[in-house]
């Protein structure tokens, strides 16, 4: 079933719209949830912390009276007895006349301090100084010490103490307890203040909701402050029942590994939020501790006030989203259907003026219109410029072409494949015509003068590589003790040099090249490089190339080439085939003349054969004439002519070798 874009934007957009809308809302709510939960445990830490700072503080200041108090009263030992009474009383009531809030102050003298008659490490002297007026004064523990009592606990471990709350006189009070200690660190006794807690009720004004609740308990469970004063006085089980000890809540708070737990009370009728903070006071082991509780439907209240909203007002959007995006979508469609019908015409290859998009629109599809319409000159103008290329015209440019612009590119490639395809033919052409040219030439006939033909192909070398000037070296090796390259032949600008170089082997450039059978190539020739010597003159040319004629691994001549312009590599191609060429050449000729000198040699031997032959047959005929006159003298002769005949002999085994 086909679907029209029409509807698509309506069906897709609205359906996930809504899936949207709802995943959304799930999301936030439950994220907002999640933060809002976390946001009132950070603000219950806030609070609490924030509160226990404050009582820490209170507490502190207790501390600091009786610590005061206990530094006072340890500078005087048993010996000073008359005036330990009077410094003690005043301290005692200074410290209630400051501290309105303390139901009484108090100190303990250990009788082995206080008495100097007493040598017992038991027995004590309490002092007390009420708030309200009057004085106690008591001798305890005369047969010995009360090892169940908080006194002797103190005794032994000789640390500070805010000691669990406790009711007397109707009044729930702690007892704030500094040890006595004499300068070598001994017990002697034990000063403090008993403080009323009542004031202390405030703190369950201290809370982050209205709804929530700020609750203190010491460190034995007993609830100290609370916003129903019937808990006051009571264990904190009462309140949390036995989940509190099960769960060991202090435990994990002492070692900080929890201090926010989520739990239904009953109280409250549903899950509550509670943070606990531990208080430490002054040097004491026994810590407190402040909660707070917060009900979670005061947490999510307003959570669900926001989320009702939003789902209002997101409906309502939906519903204006619908009939914008019906008219949108309508608008959308009759312009894409325009486009589309563009396309399948570029397509087709249908490329014309007339084929342009036209959209009356200010938006996306105006510029949609814009990239067709771009599309379309830019395939006219490659079109344009694909026939161009076609036609042969390699010359032809291609305007504006952007970087990105794949089919430019292409088609600017193939044109530069096509004009190097082009230029490497006409270099093998050129390469090609050379070497047949040259081969004509190198076909020497027979009585040429040699001078003529080398400077006949300089000409034609110079004037078709396009150099300055060119030289022929051959070497010579006519006298055995003394080889040498020989200028044969240099051409130069046009007009051929007649002048005579003798180059010895090693010497310059033209020597090296000979003796290293290797070709030298200079380019970029400085002006005064006097280790650089060029065979032809005094021209500085900007390139020299100096090749060997190399017929038989035997280096024949030396062929020098210089011009103020580098030589291309289809240059070089041809001067190395034209260098092999005349070193055959060359070798060619130089066998011709050896063996044209080997024969003209031949023919004045057999000359010089021919000479002795007839003196010999001369002589002959002149000893047949003397051969009766000499034969009386034949006795005498014998010895001459077997010496004769010796030498003829000679002569003629010479002749033979010859």
């Amino acid at each position: 079933m086909r679907i029209t874009i029409k509807r698509k934007l309506l069906f897709v957009i609205l359906g996930i719209f809504l899936l949207a809308f709802t995943s959304s809302v799930t999301y936030i709510i439950t994220t907002l949830r999640t933060e809002t939960i976390k946001e009132a445990k950070n603000l219950a830490r806030s609070y609490t912390n924030q509160n226990a700072n404050e009582i820490k503080a209170i507490f502190n200041s207790d501390f600091g009276v009786a610590r005061t108090a206990a530094r006072t009263l340890e500078r005087y030992s048993k010996y000073d007895l008359d005036v330990l009474p009077d410094i003690r009383d005043k301290m005692l009531l200074g410290m209630l006349q400051n501290n309105p809030g303390y139901y009484d102050s108090w100190v303990s003298f250990e009788l082995s301090h206080y008495d100097t008659a007493h040598y017992y490490d038991y027995g004590r002297v309490r002092t007390i100084a009420f708030q309200a007026g009057g004085w106690q004064v008591d001798t305890l523990e005369l047969d010995g010490d009360n090892k169940e009592s908080d006194y002797y606990w103190l005794k032994t471990n000789v640390v500070e103490e805010l000691s669990n709350p406790y009711i007397d006189q109707g009044i729930l009070m702690t007892s704030v307890c500094i040890p006595l200690k004499d300068p070598s660190g001994k017990f002697i006794g034990l000063a403090g203040v008993d403080v009323d807690l009542t004031d202390l009720q405030f703190i369950s004004e201290l809370k982050p909701y209205d709804e929530s609740q700020t609750i203190l308990f010491s460190d034995n469970g007993t609830i100290v402050a609370h916003e129903n004063h019937d808990y006051v006085g009571t264990s904190v089980d009462t309140l949390f029942g036995d989940w509190f000890s099960k769960s060991k809540v202090l435990d994990k708070i002492e070692e900080n590994k929890n201090n926010t737990f989520e739990k239904y009370m009953a109280s409250f009728d549903e899950e509550v939020l509670i943070n606990f903070q531990k208080i430490d006071f002054g040097g004491t082991a026994q810590p407190w501790f402040l909660v707070t509780l917060i009900p979670k439907s005061v947490i999510v209240k307003e959570v669900n006030i926001a989320t009702r909203n939003g789902i209002m007002i997101a409906l309502l959007g939906f519903c204006i989203l619908a009939v914008v995006l019906y008219f949108l979508s309508d608008r959308i469609s009759s312009s894409l259907i325009k486009a589309s019908q563009t396309l399948f015409d570029l397509s087709k290859g249908m490329i014309s003026e007339k084929g342009k998009l036209r959209l009356n629109t200010n938006d996306e599809l105006n510029e949609i219109s814009t990239s067709i319409n771009t599309l379309i000159d830019n395939l006219a103008e490659k079109s344009d410029y694909a026939r161009a290329i076609g036609e042969g015209n390699l010359d032809y440019e291609l305007d504006n072409l952007d970087e990105n612009d794949v089919l430019g590119k292409a088609l600017v490639e193939m044109k530069y494949n096509l004009r190097k395809s082009k230029e490497d033919e006409e270099k093998r052409n050129w390469v090609t015509k050379g070497q047949a040219h040259f081969s004509d030439m190198l076909r020497i006939k027979s009585g040429t003068d040699l001078k003529e033909f080398f400077a006949g192909l300089l000409k034609d070398l110079v004037n078709y590589v396009e150099i300055n000037q060119a030289g022929i070296f051959l070497l010579n090796d006519d006298d055995n003790e003394d080889h040498y390259l020989e200028l044969i032949s240099a051409y130069a600008f046009d007009r051929r040099k007649y002048i005579s170089k003798k180059v010895e082997l090693g010497e310059g450039l033209v020597g090296q090249c000979y003796l290293e059978k290797k070709k030298i190539y200079i380019t970029e020739v400085p002006e005064n490089y006097i280790n650089i010597k060029s065979g032809l003159g005094d021209a500085t040319p900007r390139c020299v190339l100096i090749m060997p004629l190399v017929e038989n691994e035997k280096v024949v001549g030396v062929l020098e080439m210089a011009s103020f312009k580098q030589l291309p590599d289809h240059y070089m191609e041809l001067i190395d085939k034209l260098c092999e060429s005349l070193a055959a050449t060359i070798g060619a000729l130089k066998m011709n003349e050896r063996t044209k000198e080997l024969l003209e040699q031949t023919k004045e031997q057999a000359e010089m054969m021919r000479s002795q032959e007839e003196e010999m047959r001369q002589n002959m005929e002149e000893l047949q004439a003397t051969q009766e006159e000499m034969a009386r003298r034949q006795r005498e002769s014998d010895e001459q002519n077997k010496v004769l005949m010796a030498k003829l002999k000679e002569r003629e085994m010479e002749l033979n070798l010859n």
